[in-house]
């Protein structure tokens, strides 16, 4: 995703880890918010890096409100 890296900027290090972050495959730009998607008999939230988020009472309000028929 980065054709080059000046590592002087870099002084510290910290342990690596990994976060899933979904990518735009068409514009190789990471995506910064939740997606919801489905059809008649699914629905899935993507990109949804905090599990307590994606569990509280208003985010499931909006999901039901705004993506079931």
């Amino acid at each position: 995703m980065l054709k080059s890296i000046d590592t002087k900027g870099f002084t510290e290090w910290s342990k690596p880890g990994i976060r899933a972050q979904l990518l735009d495959i068409n514009t190789l730009e990471l995506l910064q918010d939740f997606v919801v998607e489905g059809d008649d008999n699914s629905l899935h939230i993507l990109n949804a890096v905090s599990p307590a988020f994606t569990a509280s009472f208003p985010f499931t309000r909006w999901v039901v409100n705004n993506n079931l028929s």
